[in-house]
């Protein structure tokens, strides 16, 4: 398995981009790092216009996410 591939459940397979692009900003600050993070925003900013969302939701038809994804 390539180092740098992400494994994610195959419940993700068929959903859009935004998950895996919720998944790519966990590993990227990691659990404690992107929860604390994300509810800050969200509790500043509100659900809809959380950075994580509003970067979530821009990525939702990025096909490319799906590069180095190994579904289990």
């Amino acid at each position: 398995m390539p180092k740098k591939s992400l494994k994610v459940w195959r419940s993700l397979k068929n959903e859009n981009g935004k998950y895996l692009q919720h998944v790519k900003q966990y590993k990227q600050h990691g659990s404690v790092g992107f929860v604390c993070k994300y509810l800050f925003d969200w509790m500043k900013n509100g659900y809809y216009n959380n950075r994580f969302e509003v970067e979530a939701r821009e990525s939702e038809k990025d096909k490319t996410l799906m590069n180095g994804v190994i579904f289990l």
